[in-house]
């Protein structure tokens, strides 16, 4: 069975290095972009499974990624999870009007992120979350 493929799409090194040592090669073939232009292109190129998309980044910012994608009839369907420093109800309500799936607050668990990687992808074989789970993340 082919390894799902993942965009992940974060100005921060960091992000980008944390999230790829938390999905094993093994179960994903990760690539990277580093702002909202590079992501559009990149995802063009490569049609990822799922898309994980930084909110705020300089340039073209997240919402702007998502909408763009969601225009684009070959990746339409791809699942968007959005990455945010905010985890305000007005920041999570821009990103699921712009087309997002799925939210993660940074920063999140690597449990948390399997999970809703998972779900979108259909292949969850990880009992969902309790919202007591939920409150208690970091």
């Amino acid at each position: 069975m082919p390894r799902p493929r993942i965009l992940l799409v974060d100005d921060d090194r960091r992000v980008r290095q944390l999230v790829g040592l938390t999905l094993p090669a093994d179960d994903y073939e990760l690539s990277f972009a580093e702002d909202g232009r590079d992501a559009i292109r990149t995802a063009q190129q490569t049609h990822p499974d799922l898309i994980l998309l930084d909110y705020a980044m300089p340039g073209i910012h997240g919402v702007d990624v998502c909408t763009a994608i969601r225009s684009d009839p070959t990746m339409s369907g791809t699942p968007i999870i959005m990455l945010t420093g905010h985890g305000d109800d007005d920041t999570r309500q821009r990103a699921i009007l712009a087309g997002a799936n799925g939210f993660l607050t940074k920063p999140f668990s690597p449990i948390a992120l399997e999970q809703t990687i998972s779900t979108l992808l259909g292949a969850s074989d990880l009992p969902p979350l309790s919202p007591s789970e939920i409150r208690s993340m970091p």
